[in-house]
Protein backbone atom coordinates (compact mmCIF):
# COMPACT_ATOMS: atom_id res chain seq x y z
CA UNK A 1 0.00 0.00 0.00
CA UNK A 2 1.22 3.45 -0.81
CA UNK A 3 2.48 5.60 2.04
CA UNK A 4 0.94 8.73 0.52
CA UNK A 5 -2.32 9.52 -1.25
CA UNK A 6 -2.17 9.10 -5.02
CA UNK A 7 -3.89 11.64 -7.22
CA UNK A 8 -3.44 13.09 -10.70
CA UNK A 9 -0.73 15.47 -9.53
CA UNK A 10 1.55 12.78 -8.10
CA UNK A 11 0.62 9.52 -9.84
CA UNK A 12 3.93 9.56 -11.74
CA UNK A 13 5.66 9.10 -8.37
CA UNK A 14 3.72 5.92 -7.56
CA UNK A 15 6.00 2.86 -7.85
CA UNK A 16 5.30 0.32 -10.57
CA UNK A 17 3.46 -2.55 -8.88
CA UNK A 18 3.01 -4.98 -11.78
CA UNK A 19 6.28 -5.11 -13.73
CA UNK A 20 6.25 -7.09 -16.95
CA UNK A 21 3.00 -5.65 -18.27
CA UNK A 22 3.59 -3.12 -21.02
CA UNK A 23 0.96 -1.54 -23.25
CA UNK A 24 1.22 -2.65 -26.88
CA UNK A 25 1.83 0.86 -28.27
CA UNK A 26 5.26 1.12 -26.66
CA UNK A 27 8.08 -0.68 -24.91
CA UNK A 28 9.78 -0.30 -21.54
CA UNK A 29 13.48 0.12 -20.87
CA UNK A 30 15.09 0.40 -17.42
CA UNK A 31 18.72 1.36 -16.92
CA UNK A 32 20.95 1.37 -13.87
CA UNK A 33 21.12 4.98 -12.67
CA UNK A 34 24.90 4.83 -12.23
CA UNK A 35 26.08 2.92 -15.31
CA UNK A 36 23.18 3.48 -17.75
CA UNK A 37 23.37 -0.22 -18.59
CA UNK A 38 20.05 -1.74 -19.58
CA UNK A 39 18.78 -3.85 -16.68
CA UNK A 40 15.28 -4.55 -18.03
CA UNK A 41 13.70 -4.29 -21.44
CA UNK A 42 10.24 -5.49 -22.41
CA UNK A 43 9.83 -8.47 -24.71
CA UNK A 44 7.90 -6.46 -27.32
CA UNK A 45 11.00 -4.39 -28.17
CA UNK A 46 11.54 -6.33 -31.40
CA UNK A 47 8.24 -4.96 -32.73
CA UNK A 48 9.71 -1.45 -32.60
CA UNK A 49 13.47 -1.82 -33.00
CA UNK A 50 13.76 -5.04 -34.99
CA UNK A 51 16.05 -6.67 -32.40
CA UNK A 52 15.06 -9.05 -29.64
CA UNK A 53 15.11 -7.69 -26.08
CA UNK A 54 17.88 -10.07 -25.02
CA UNK A 55 20.21 -8.31 -27.49
CA UNK A 56 20.02 -5.11 -25.41
CA UNK A 57 20.32 -6.52 -21.87
CA UNK A 58 23.53 -5.41 -20.16
CA UNK A 59 24.38 -2.96 -22.92
CA UNK A 60 24.52 0.81 -22.64
CA UNK A 61 21.40 2.85 -23.36
CA UNK A 62 23.46 4.29 -26.21
CA UNK A 63 22.85 1.02 -28.07
CA UNK A 64 19.18 1.98 -28.45
CA UNK A 65 20.15 5.36 -29.90
CA UNK A 66 21.40 3.55 -33.02
CA UNK A 67 17.76 2.76 -33.80
CA UNK A 68 16.45 6.33 -33.44
CA UNK A 69 16.00 8.66 -36.41
CA UNK A 70 18.32 11.37 -35.12
CA UNK A 71 21.73 12.84 -35.77
CA UNK A 72 22.02 13.99 -32.16
CA UNK A 73 24.57 11.88 -30.29
CA UNK A 74 23.92 10.88 -26.68
CA UNK A 75 20.30 12.05 -26.91
CA UNK A 76 19.04 9.43 -24.44
CA UNK A 77 22.04 9.80 -22.13
CA UNK A 78 21.49 13.56 -21.96
CA UNK A 79 17.81 13.08 -21.07
CA UNK A 80 18.68 10.51 -18.41
CA UNK A 81 21.27 12.90 -16.97
CA UNK A 82 18.56 15.54 -16.59
CA UNK A 83 16.30 13.04 -14.85
CA UNK A 84 19.09 11.72 -12.62
CA UNK A 85 20.05 15.20 -11.47
CA UNK A 86 16.55 16.12 -10.38
CA UNK A 87 15.05 17.77 -13.45
CA UNK A 88 11.27 17.81 -13.12
CA UNK A 89 9.86 15.16 -15.47
CA UNK A 90 7.07 17.54 -16.46
CA UNK A 91 9.61 19.66 -18.34
CA UNK A 92 11.24 16.75 -20.22
CA UNK A 93 8.35 14.28 -20.63
CA UNK A 94 6.93 13.46 -22.99
CA UNK A 95 9.93 13.80 -25.28
CA UNK A 96 9.23 12.97 -28.93
CA UNK A 97 11.54 10.43 -30.53
CA UNK A 98 11.33 8.90 -33.99
CA UNK A 99 11.88 5.24 -34.85
CA UNK A 100 11.60 4.19 -38.51
CA UNK A 101 9.93 7.54 -39.34
CA UNK A 102 7.24 7.02 -36.70
CA UNK A 103 7.00 9.38 -33.73
CA UNK A 104 6.69 8.11 -30.17
CA UNK A 105 6.40 9.87 -26.82
CA UNK A 106 9.31 8.98 -24.56
CA UNK A 107 8.22 9.16 -20.92
CA UNK A 108 10.97 9.36 -18.30
CA UNK A 109 10.58 8.13 -14.74
CA UNK A 110 12.48 6.61 -11.84
CA UNK A 111 11.91 3.34 -10.01
CA UNK A 112 14.29 2.56 -7.18
CA UNK A 113 17.83 2.70 -8.53
CA UNK A 114 16.60 2.47 -12.11
CA UNK A 115 15.75 5.14 -14.62
CA UNK A 116 12.89 4.32 -16.99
Amino acid sequence: MSSYPVNLTNCDQEPIHIPGKVQAHGFLVAVDSETYQITYISENTASFLGKEAVYFLGKSISEIEKFLDTDESDQLVNLLNLLKHGKNTDTISPYVISIHQQNFNLILATSGKNLL
